[in-house]
């Protein structure tokens, strides 16, 4: 079944509102709490479509060379529309744009852009566009993507400033003990993610 955001209350300029709030709070403690990385991944990209009124959303991580996406973590298509659309994205067209480019992405419609080379058959259609780099101490790790912003409406700057603090890979904030006092675990995912909620936190 096709999951579907809610309406968004805009609030002032530089405010959450208290859903997303609550939103952000419980990517923290997910964090803390589980121990499975896909889960912990698919739980982050939820929260970032949920917070923009995106339809779809998707975290793709980069291979060691950071040349394309090794992983793609989705939600808003379901299993059959994935199984028709047939190998995951690698990073080719405005996708890689973040890989060439690691800056945020704002688009009006992402099959006009310049590297836009359609979608495979079975994909469903998609206009609005926001990309957003994840780093880690500065290297790219990988990069945030989400479509078709709710009621047709377009990505605004504010949308852009929570998922780039969303994916900020800045130190871990005092602000949280409870988890950047913890021991940096040895996988490179859990690291971001900590990270990810820290610099959360560390803006509300």
């Amino acid at each position: 079944m096709e999951l579907r955001p809610g309406s968004q209350t805009r609030q002032p300029e530089g405010q959450l509102s208290d859903k997303e709030l609550r939103k952000l709070l419980e990517v923290g403690r997910t964090l803390v709490a589980e121990l499975d990385v896909e889960t912990v991944l698919r739980h982050v990209v939820e929260t970032a479509r949920e917070v923009t009124g995106a339809r779809y959303a998707a975290l793709g991580i980069l291979d060691e060379r950071k040349e394309e996406l090794e992983r793609f973590v989705f939600v808003g298509i379901d299993e059959e529309t994935r199984r028709l659309i047939g190998p995951l994205p690698r990073g080719g067209g405005v996708l890689g744009e973040l890989i060439r480019d690691p800056e945020p992405l704002r688009l009006r419609d992402v099959t006009q852009h310049r590297r836009s080379y359609g979608f495979p058959p079975g994909h469903p259609p998609m206009t609005t566009f926001l990309g957003v780099p994840v780093s880690i101490r500065g290297e790219a790790w990988g990069n945030l993507y989400l479509t078709d912003k709710a009621e047709g409406a377009e990505f605004d700057e504010r949308d852009e400033r929570v998922c780039t603090r969303t994916s900020s890979a800045g130190a871990p904030s005092s602000s949280v003990p409870s988890v950047a006092s913890r021991p940096p675990p040895p996988s490179p995912g859990r690291l971001a993610l900590r990270r990810t909620w820290s610099a959360c936190w560390s803006w509300l």
